[in-house]
């Protein structure tokens, strides 16, 4: 039978979170639930058909998926320029507290990208309500995806004929300036959060992760950068399974096409089946 999807707002201080609700039908045994956080600026946007086609399928097998848009992000209220990252955790526990309060079960957290940190930070505030994370191609560094990023911006201003580089960019944030990204405004309290961030150091002793990297050539490792954070998150304590998958990066700010990646989603369920049990 077909999930329903329920679109609402959830309704926070001074804000208000967009937000989807995928439910199991009635005749499907409630499994557990998953908060989905996703990633920042234009990957949100280049990734909502996977998180769709993820959240309807782990409906369809019994657990309940809320599709969070965080402050100032997709159709939640404010601007992009007022977002913050303590805003955000305070959001994920929003959410938390949400589907704690309307199903039954335990509570996994879906990150991707820059919404995998996020997770993982949250995971260390809401360790007694949850019972495992799942990362798909997760930032390392919150400092080197800011590099990432403003290089993205930069390029496109040497299409225009700008001179900017990403010292430059990263000059102006420091004196409190906004940088625009291709529509999204960076701020500077924001650009700060990120550079102080690593998933490092934010392990979370016994807490379960599943980390799905996507890799350009079939038959390819994780990386190694990622392979060496994730032997130090297990010598922190933390359970990892780890896995690389061939296909797109579908989250890719450049891509001119929105992309999937179904081999994903299967090693996800089997994830989950592991955590909460097969249907």
């Amino acid at each position: 039978m077909n999930p329903v999807m329920h679109p609402f707002f959830l309704e926070a201080p001074a804000r208000k979170l967009y937000c989807i609700a995928h439910r199991p039908h009635t005749s499907v045994s409630p499994r557990g639930n998953v908060l989905y956080i996703p990633p920042f600026a234009e990957e949100m946007h280049k990734s909502r058909r996977m998180a769709a086609q993820e959240a309807r399928h782990l409906a369809q097998r019994g657990i309940t998926v809320l599709i969070l848009d965080l402050h100032g992000c997709g159709d939640s209220s404010g601007d992009f320029v007022d977002a913050s990252w303590d805003t955000w955790l305070e959001d994920i526990r929003l959410g938390t507290e949400w589907l704690r309060a309307q199903a039954p079960g335990p509570v996994v957290l879906w990150g991707l990208r820059l919404g995998a940190l996020l997770a993982l930070e949250a995971a260390q505030y809401l360790r007694d309500v949850i019972t495992a994370l799942i990362m798909w191609q997760p930032v390392i560094s919150g400092d080197e995806y800011l590099s990432e990023i403003l290089r993205i911006k930069a390029a496109g201003d040497i299409l225009l004929a700008r001179k900017t580089t990403i010292h430059s960019l990263r000059q102006r944030l420091s004196l409190g300036d906004s940088v625009d990204l291709r529509g999204y405004e960076l701020n500077a309290g924001l650009a700060t959060s990120l550079t102080t961030r690593t998933i490092t150091a934010m392990a979370v002793s016994g807490l379960a992760a599943g980390w799905f990297e996507v890799v350009t050539e079939a038959g390819a490792p994780i990386s190694q950068s990622s392979q060496q954070v994730i032997e130090v998150l297990k010598h922190e304590g933390m359970e990892i399974c780890s896995a690389a998958i061939s296909g797109d990066r579908f989250w890719y700010w450049n891509a001119t096409d929105i992309t999937e990646c179904s081999e994903l989603l299967t090693k996800t369920d089997c994830y989950l089946d592991s955590m909460l049990g097969t249907p």
